[in-house]
């Protein structure tokens, strides 16, 4: 995944990610490996890429485990991207 886009989610590199299709509906669970900065690669690795094909929409989900209070204190990061994976919108 594009290094300027594991940035600007909040994502740690290698870090446990959800990713959802939205053109076929699978969903699995994989891990982030950091890709040139404004490259806009976001690629599938390994027996995953059998459910996602280039081209489809997805959605990325990071998360993570912790305590009610530190729930309480979190702010999600939303990054919107173009049909490019150029940031369109930052929404957090």
């Amino acid at each position: 995944m594009d290094s300027a886009l594991i940035e600007a989610a909040g994502i740690v590199p290698y870090e446990s990610v959800l990713v959802a299709d939205l053109n076929n509906g699978n969903r699995l669970e994989t891990y982030v490996v950091p890709a040139e900065a404004d490259s806009g690669r976001i690629v599938i690795l390994g027996a995953a890429a059998q459910l996602i094909k280039p081209k489809d929409l997805v959605i990325i989900l990071g998360f993570t485990y912790c305590t009610l209070e530190e729930a309480k204190k979190l702010k999600p990061k939303i990054v919107i991207l173009d049909e490019n994976n150029k940031i369109k919108e930052n929404a957090s």
